[in-house]
């Protein structure tokens, strides 16, 4: 029999899209699946709107909570409360392609993976228009390292994202526990997925895009990198990731360019804040030093 996978959906205010993303889980042609709907207390109908398809489909369990903690806790109450075998994120304001869940399931049983990361479509919404970046389907096998190095070199964001993953349940339990932060407003995303790589015995990457990602107008990067409430969570999400993968024996070197780009940009972001001498950006000015004293050892 099929393993049973769970599809975890956290839910806010997406009364607009949210009937259009459940249509593509309940459709899907692989029917082994628990549907979580964790409704972060919404204000909007999307609570009526889940209540209306956990009548409609028994594999639907819709939580209710009593207050807004963000989609980093839902997640996390998703992941503590599922059953299944695998996980597989969904954010509610985006959907996937009717056999999506099936095609990561059949490369994950053949090729004994741990992780299998699928990729994506973006739909610019006020624009009305589709971008699609992958044109070739390939299949391969991916080492640590190269996780990581895609999260901070390849030209797809896929790498960075919880989302269009199927991922076994206990790579969040085994050895130490993987959780979301709940006390970081934007990038949590950041603290969670290198952790997942390297604790993978196998991950495979699997370049069907069928998973549409939505690019709302009122949710991209740079209006979050313009709010100075938003950046010093962005650096320590950073500065996080990095210490982590250079206790974990990762070849910050394979990286420099890019850590220099990043450290640049905060940097200068704070200045315009105003947020200079702060503990953050003394954090930073002291990676960017090493940064340049490991470019000069490098060559």
């Amino acid at each position: 029999m099929d393993d049973l996978i769970s599809v975890i959906v956290p839910v806010y205010n997406v009364e607009k899209y949210l009937s259009q993303c459940l249509e593509s889980i309940i459709n899907q042609t692989y029917k082994n699946i628990e549907i979580l709907l964790i409704n972060d207390a919404s204000t909007d109908n999307s609570k009526q709107i889940c209540q209306h398809y956990a009548q409609l489909d028994s594999r639907i369990k819709l939580f209710n909570k009593p207050e807004n903690r963000g989609v980093s806790d839902s997640r996390n109450w998703g992941i503590e409360n599922c059953v299944g075998e695998y996980i597989i994120f969904i954010d509610s304001d985006d959907y996937i392609e009717y056999n999506f869940i099936e095609k990561l399931y059949e490369v994950s049983i053949s090729e004994y993976a741990d992780i299998v990361v699928g990729e994506y479509y973006r739909y610019i919404e006020n624009q009305g228009n589709f971008l699609i970046h992958v044109h070739n389907i390939i299949k391969e096998e991916l080492s640590k390292h190269d996780c990581i190095d895609k999260i901070f070199l390849a030209h797809t964001d896929i790498f960075n994202f919880p989302v269009a993953k199927l991922i076994k349940k206990n790579l969040f339990f085994n050895d130490f526990k993987v959780s979301f932060p709940t006390d970081i407003r934007v990038c949590e995303d950041q603290f969670v997925i290198y952790q997942l790589y390297l604790k993978s015995k196998k991950t495979m990457y699997y370049s069907l895009a069928g998973y549409c990602y939505r690019t709302r107008t009122d949710g991209n990067l740079t209006s979050t990198l313009s709010d100075p409430e938003s950046i010093e969570d962005i650096v320590e999400s950073y500065l996080t990731q990095v210490f982590d993968l250079f206790l974990h024996g990762y070849p910050l070197e394979n990286s420099f360019p890019y850590y220099s780009y990043r450290t640049s940009r905060y940097l200068a972001i704070l200045e315009e804040r105003g947020k200079t001498n702060t503990e953050i950006s003394n954090r930073l000015l002291k990676f960017a030093y090493l940064i340049e004293n490991g470019k000069q050892y490098e060559t």
